[in-house]
């Protein structure tokens, strides 16, 4: 590891930056929020509920990525690229 200062998850939510990122000098880097599926549609965003009678707290936060599938060929091609 060439450096201990990495960049915490919400930077690269697809892992298309990780070249770049890693030519800065981040010793690693988190990929994510990552969703099973593209997720473009923002209109859920920050959907909170709280019923104190039932004791239930929902949190649903969407975050916008490509998918899994489009994060792992991006990680997979750079540690092909890179061994």
């Amino acid at each position: 590891m060439p450096n201990i200062l990495g960049l915490a998850a919400g930077y690269d939510s697809t892992g298309l930056c990780l070249d770049g990122l890693f030519g800065l000098g981040f010793g690693f880097i988190e990929i994510g929020s990552v969703n099973p599926t593209i997720n473009f549609n923002m209109q859920t965003k920050n959907s909170n509920k709280i019923n104190i009678e039932k004791g239930v707290v929902e949190y649903n936060h969407d975050m916008e990525n490509k998918g899994i599938n489009v994060c792992k060929a991006a990680v997979t091609s750079f540690k092909q690229e890179n061994n």
